[in-house]
């Protein structure tokens, strides 16, 4: 049996935030691996 899909529902906000997180390339690979994961949820591709 599979896991329960999250639903992700970001506001324009977070978005941005996340957005800049992955552009800056200053924080942690995790954490940019992490907001490329929510920014791609948001948009239903996972």
């Amino acid at each position: 049996m599979g896991r329960k899909k999250h639903i992700v529902n970001l506001s324009d906000k977070e978005r941005s935030e996340l957005e800049a997180i992955i552009s800056t390339g200053e924080h942690r690979a995790e954490d940019i691996t992490r907001a490329r994961i929510l920014l791609k949820a948001d948009e239903g591709l996972t």
